[in-house]
C-alpha cells in the first residue's frame, strides 16, 4: 500500500476539497455564483482506510470520467486526473456532506464555516 498522498484533490462541477496527509480539509462550494467556504479536520483512520478502498479500486489507472481526483506527492508528482466512480466517492461525498451540514462527530471535527 502507497502512503496517503501529501495532498488529494477532488472535485465535482460544484464541489472542490482539499485533503492533506494531516487530515486538514478546505471545502469550497459553489453554486449559483455563491461562494462558500469551510476548514475542517478528518480523522486520519478514515482517511487511511478511505485512500486504502481508493487504491484497491486501481487507482490512479482508472477509466476517466465526470469527477477529477489527483494525488499530490511530497516528490511533486501528480496522480489521477478525470476519473469514473470509485469507492472513495462516496466516503469523500460523505465528508463533503458533514463539513456542509456542520455535523461534527468523531470522523470530522473543526468544522468552521470561513464564508457565508
Amino acid at each position: 500500500m502507497v502512503a496517503f498522498p501529501q495532498l488529494l484533490e477532488y472535485a465535482t462541477d460544484r464541489i472542490h476539497i482539499l485533503l492533506d496527509c494531516d487530515g486538514n480539509a478546505r471545502l469550497v462550494e459553489t453554486s449559483t455564483g455563491v461562494r462558500r467556504e469551510w476548514t475542517a479536520k478528518v480523522a486520519l483512520p478514515h482517511l487511511h482506510a478511505a485512500w486504502a478502498a481508493l487504491e484497491q479500486s486501481g487507482f490512479p489507472s482508472v477509466p476517466a470520467g465526470d469527477r477529477t481526483l489527483i494525488a499530490h506527492r511530497a516528490d511533486g508528482r501528480k496522480e489521477g486526473g478525470k476519473v469514473t466512480a470509485t469507492a472513495m466517492f462516496a466516503v469523500l461525498d460523505a465528508l463533503i456532506g458533514q463539513i456542509v451540514d456542520d455535523k461534527a462527530d468523531a470522523v470530522v471535527t473543526n468544522i468552521v464555516r470561513i464564508t457565508s
